[in-house]
């Protein structure tokens, strides 16, 4: 080996040294996280459809429609049995209809539900499958207020379904935490 070429190999090794790529026992250039794949823009708005879907039907008490788009586990058993179960009254009540807030207000104007909310959702609490989460919003009957739902979407033979409606979310970004949070 000739002078130069010593020369020339330690200043490349240098020059590697120095570049980070050398093997010093602490890496500098670790492998990436992997991120999951985005959400098929195609998937955002079919679940966007059935999450603004059944919570129009749920807010109109059009329970055939809401139990249709539901999960075997929200149902808790057939079509029919959740139909059933929302429309009989026991006893001593009234069947059940749309949802009346304690100030008297009702769901009124059309549920929103857009692509770009759609966040993936781990397992949840429970028996809930990872899924999807979805944003909705609508007015109540007071123009100035609006309610706010996290559902949880999961596929089901061959079909998007909501398995998972929790209340309280106030935005977008607070939909996984109220989709994993434990049930008192």
């Amino acid at each position: 080996m000739t002078k130069h070429t010593a020369r020339a190999l330690a200043l490349a090794a240098a020059l590697l040294a120095a570049a980070g790529c050398a093997s010093t026992g602490t890496e500098k250039n670790l492998a990436p996280i992997p991120m999951p794949a985005p959400i098929p823009t195609a998937t955002q708005a079919a679940l966007a459809a059935v999450a603004q879907n059944y919570q129009d039907a749920a807010n109109h008490g059009d329970w055939q429609t809401a139990c249709t788009l539901s999960s075997a586990l929200l149902r808790g058993g057939t079509v029919a049995d959740c139909v059933t179960t929302r429309t009989t009254p026991p006893p001593t009540a009234t069947p059940v209809k749309p949802p009346t807030y304690a100030d008297g207000s009702t769901p009124a104007g059309p549920v929103t539900a857009g692509a770009n909310d759609i966040i993936r959702v781990p397992a949840g609490p429970g028996t809930h499958p990872a899924g999807y989460g979805a944003f909705v919003t609508f007015p109540r009957s007071t123009p100035e207020d609006f309610d706010h739902r996290a559902l949880r979407l999961v596929e089901e033979d061959g079909a998007w379904v909501v398995d998972q409606s929790e209340e309280f979310v106030t935005e977008a970004a607070e939909v996984r935490r109220v989709l994993l949070r434990r049930h008192r």
